[in-house]
C-alpha cells in the first residue's frame, strides 16, 4: 500500500504524536470509521475511553441508516390467500 509511508511521514511533519483509529458495523452491514490524530500522547488507558464515542456514533447513525445507505422501500405484501384463488381458476 503506497498511501501508508505517506501517511507516516505526514504524522512526523505535523508533530502528531498519537492515532486513534474507531469504528463499527451498523445492523444493515453499512461501516464508518472515524480517524483522530493528536498533537499530545495518548495512553492505551485514554485511549480505551474513545470506545464509548464509538458507541455514540453508532447510536446516532442508527438513526439515518435506513435513510443514508438504503432508500426507503416500499414493503409488499403478498395476500397467499388471494394468490392461490387465483390459481385455482
Amino acid at each position: 500500500m503506497p498511501r501508508i509511508p505517506l501517511i507516516y511521514q505526514t504524522r512526523k511533519k505535523m508533530g502528531v504524536k498519537s492515532v486513534i483509529g474507531l469504528g463499527g458495523i451498523l445492523p444493515k452491514g453499512d461501516v464508518f470509521a472515524v480517524v483522530i490524530f493528536s498533537k499530545c500522547e495518548i495512553s492505551r488507558e485514554q485511549a480505551a475511553l474513545f470506545r464509548l464515542i464509538a458507541l455514540n456514533i453508532k447510536i446516532a447513525a442508527l438513526h439515518f441508516a435506513q435513510q443514508i445507505f438504503e432508500p426507503a422501500a416500499k414493503k409488499t405484501t403478498l395476500d397467499f390467500a388471494a394468490y392461490n384463488k387465483i390459481l385455482e381458476l
